[in-house]
């Protein structure tokens, strides 16, 4: 939690890795199709991950 983030912020790479996230998608055609609850793991398999049809 944020409470705490003052204990954490030498390893905290959230930031980080949320800027790597935007600029992945930045070159993708249409955000609605992505799965952002997911934007962690595209970072880690450099793909994307697309909402599922219901």
């Amino acid at each position: 939690p944020f409470k705490r983030a003052h204990l954490t912020r030498t390893t905290d790479r959230e930031l980080i890795n949320l800027t790597q996230y935007l600029m992945m998608i930045a070159q993708y055609d249409d955000l609605s199709k992505l799965d952002h609850r997911r934007w962690e793991q595209m970072i880690e398999r450099q793909q994307f991950i697309e909402r599922r049809k219901k």
